[in-house]
């Protein structure tokens, strides 16, 4: 996955904390993910990143599928699919909700 994200030569890495919402939240110990991201990294690219690190957790869910539909928010609002992940970020990952 590093090839896909190296641009001219060394890639720069940044610590991001995922927190768990919904479904996702038992896959993790505290509902908390600690992401070691490439540089310039966009919430697609994150998404993508999330889907190969969940995938591998035992699951009763499709991840992959539910992680599609899900948004990443930080603390003011939705991040918008090209928006680019910063160092030290905190994101939630919210999957739809439905209800009564």
């Amino acid at each position: 996955m590093a090839n896909l994200f190296r641009i001219k030569g060394v890639v720069k890495m940044s610590q991001i904390r995922v927190r768990m919402f919904g479904a996702f939240r038992n896959l993790v110990s505290e509902g908390v993910l600690q992401v070691e991201v490439p540089e310039k990294l966009t919430v697609v690219g994150l998404k993508i990143l999330l889907g190969e690190k969940l995938s591998t957790l035992p699951s009763s869910f499709d991840v992959t599928r539910l992680l599609s539909n899900s948004v990443l928010a930080n603390e003011s609002r939705i991040l918008p699919n090209l928006e680019e992940i910063h160092n030290e970020m905190t994101l939630a990952l919210l999957p739809p909700v439905s209800g009564g």
